[in-house]
């Protein structure tokens, strides 16, 4: 029973008050003075052995001397007295057993019931420097434990900073990657590039993202596979859609978090995988598909108290939080390239259906718009122009003949060759383009090639009289494609001319009427030219079921409710996108203020790791602010981390930098800004505020929509 007892003491001991009982001894021994160690639990006073305290599990072993020889604590226990007092007191105690001789009894803590209690023997000194003596001892201890305390709080606050340095930085990289206006980052994308830093910052062996699918034609939404794994390969795909689908109604509205899931009889089902969190890619109603943290890493940075390192090898709150906003921002990010996209197929829709308004006014010359957008696409990769200014050109050849739409049908369809004033009827359709396009601002980008098609190299073409490099370069390139095709094809007065007459003819006017530059990229291509153009074959027109109502069949469209319809599809888009770009430039300007408040927040914990000055540096007149010194966190960087505000994904424009007097915010090292400060930034036709204060340190900003009129 006594051993029994022995070893419970031991334990407990070992394990909670062992720093303390070292502590004592040390204190003890720069005076000089031996000690034993006592356990007092219901009222009675047991010895701790000091060589068994150490073999318990100590974490530091006890350089103390027992007062007596055998290693043992001394002869003649614990006086009656000093256990009695112990429990219900927290100063130092002392008793004289003999004349002369005194016992100091220290108290040095309390944990489940009992209390430690170290003990030192002094002879041949006056009671009151007795007293004296133990008081110094004591205060010397209880400042030994506060300085432990204090610097084990400041190693988990200089923790905490680092893990919300790589949370920050995490985030950073995230927004970083979710430009909408860019369709090639889509949602796997941008996943591809973020994920292996979550998992860093989470400390997941694994992550899979799983994609969402849906039959046809419910639409229901079913577990796809895998399509990003980073980290081991802890589940095949079969059996990740088992286990995603196990749990995905649980992780509907909330991240699943199971930290002993291999103890379960679940877990059996799906070896490997110890304990994971799971949350599900949603935005509002809308599943995209899931995303998986499977086993934590352990990581033992330094010494830590038992029960708090516990937390290190599991998945808390702060994890799941975390793995549930990048799986949100993922989901927002999926709807709006999704929103983005079908936009731009609107337009082009709309494109389309004005192409198709054009060559039903000229059936002669069915399929000229497509070849010319054909050709001119074809040049411009030849030039190398990157793809999306090939596509823009392609648009551009397809609407190049727009304003023809405003020319007499007569005038179109003649079957001979075109007076005076009838050429004065076409030579604006240019003109008449720009005018339809310009109404609508998501088509901007193609009135250059619209408006300045027929300018010549020489500055003799129309409408401006541009020359050289004044022409813009989707209009120099639909010039060669145009007349390529004008040539080559056949016209109701004409037969198309032989390819040498035309080839010639377009050498020959090099310099002249083309740039040559384009000229000698047409003629690099000219093989694929010439097999695209002669394989060119207008598409069927569409076939639609007539309705029969009294025996009688529909009525088909005239060319102008065509363009009617046409037209009021063109309205309709029109309507749509200003709303849609409203909401982008709303996106731009929130994106620009938030990181504007989190580079303030990161420069101010950069201060405090530092302990040293960080500086932010508004430069109004070039868009941008500067973090100096850099932040050792970010991209490596040594030299200051500079974000420029006019460029994607933000495209916003600094208005003002009030800072106390200039544009810097310096924060000292106590993590505080010298000044308040206010920063003003704008997007198409939103402002944004952001606010420091100058007494917390905290920045926020609201945005709103600029004031229209007077």
């Amino acid at each position: 029973m006594a051993r029994a007892q022995e070893e419970r003491d031991l334990q407990l001991v070992g394990f909670e008050l062992a720093d303390y009982a070292q502590a004592a001894a040390e204190a003890l021994a720069g005076f000089g003075l031996c000690c034993d160690f006592w356990v007092i639990s219901d009222g009675i006073a047991r010895p701790l052995d000091v060589s068994a305290l150490s073999r318990a599990g100590c974490t530091t072993k006890l350089a103390a001397t027992p007062n007596s020889s055998d290693g043992v604590p001394g002869a003649g226990g614990l006086p009656e007295s000093l256990a009695t007092r112990l429990p219900q007191s927290e100063e130092p105690q002392v008793a004289e057993t003999e004349p002369g001789r005194f016992l100091v009894a220290l108290p040095l803590g309390e944990i489940g019931g009992a209390k430690l209690v170290t003990t030192t023997r002094l002879t041949g000194v006056p009671e009151d420097a007795v007293r004296l003596l133990a008081q110094v001892v004591f205060d010397n201890l209880k400042l030994r434990q506060e300085l432990k305390r204090y610097r084990s709080d400041l190693d988990m606050c200089a923790a905490q900073i680092g893990n919300d340095f790589e949370e920050l930085t995490f985030l950073r990289t995230l927004a970083d990657h979710l430009d909408v206006s860019d369709p090639s980052h889509g949602t796997w994308h941008v996943a591809q590039m973020v994920l292996p830093l979550l998992a860093t910052v989470i400390r997941a062996e694994s992550l899979v993202l799983v994609a969402a699918e849906r039959g046809e034609p419910t639409g229901e939404v079913r577990v796809g596979s895998p399509v990003l794994w980073v980290g081991p390969r802890r589940l095949d795909d079969e059996a990740c859609r088992r286990f995603i689908e196990r749990f995905r109604q649980m992780a509907a509205g909330q991240p699943v978090v199971r930290n002993h899931f291999d103890k379960t009889p679940e877990g059996s089902e799906f070896p490997g995988v110890r304990k994971f969190v799971l949350t599900s890619l949603a935005k509002g109603e809308r599943v995209s598909g899931w995303l998986a943290a499977i086993n934590h890493v352990h990581r033992m940075d330094r010494q830590q108290e038992p029960l708090l390192a516990l937390s290190q090898y599991e998945f808390g709150t702060v994890e799941a939080s975390l793995l549930s906003s990048v799986a949100s921002m993922l989901a927002t990010h999926a709807r709006n390239v999704e929103l983005f996209r079908e936009k731009e197929a609107i337009l082009v829709g709309v494109v389309r259906a004005m192409v198709s308004a054009i060559d039903a006014k000229d059936p002669y010359t069915c399929g000229h718009s497509e070849r010319v957008a054909l050709v001119a696409r074809r040049i411009a990769h030849e030039m190398g122009l990157e793809e999306e200014a090939c596509e823009q050109i392609y648009l551009s050849g397809l609407m190049h003949d727009l304003g023809k739409l405003g020319v007499a049908d007569a005038v179109l369809r003649k079957a001979g060759p075109l007076s005076e004033e009838e050429w004065n009827q076409i030579r604006p359709h240019p003109e008449r383009g720009w005018a339809i396009l310009q109404r609508v601002e998501q088509l901007g980008y193609l009135i250059p090639g619209v408006l300045h098609h027929h300018e010549q190299f020489d500055g003799r073409g129309y409408p401006d009289g541009l020359a050289g490099e004044e022409i813009p370069l989707a209009a120099r390139i639909l010039a060669v494609a145009d007349a390529y095709d004008a040539m080559a094809s056949d016209r109701p007065y004409r037969k198309g001319m032989p390819q040498e007459r035309v080839e010639r003819i377009l050498r020959e006017g090099a310099g002249t009427q083309w740039d040559p530059a384009v000229i000698d990229a047409f003629f690099r291509a000219l093989d694929d030219i010439r097999r695209m153009w002669h394989a060119y074959q207008p598409p069927p027109p569409p076939k639609r079921q007539v309705p029969r109502t009294n025996g009688r069949g529909a009525k088909a469209f005239t060319v102008v409710e065509m363009v009617v319809v046409v037209l009021i599809l063109g309205i309709l888009a029109a309507a749509a996108m200003p709303r849609f770009a409203d909401a982008l430039w709303q996106r731009r300007a929130d994106a620009a203020a938030r990181r504007i408040v989190a580079d303030l927040e990161l420069a101010r914990r950069e201060a405090l790791y530092r302990n040293a000055k960080q500086t932010v540096c508004f430069h109004v007149g070039s868009n941008c602010y500067a973090v100096a010194p850099g932040p050792k966190h970010l991209d490596r960087r040594s030299g200051p981390y500079v974000v420029r505000l006019a460029e994607a994904p933000y495209e916003a424009r600094l208005v003002s930098a009030q800072a106390g007097g200039d544009a810097d915010v310096v924060f000292t090292p106590s993590g505080l800004p010298d000044t308040s400060a206010e920063v003003v930034l704008e997007a198409g036709p939103y402002q944004a505020t952001v606010t420091l204060d100058s007494t917390t340190g905290a920045a926020g900003y609201h945005v709103w929509r600029k004031p229209t009129g007077g």
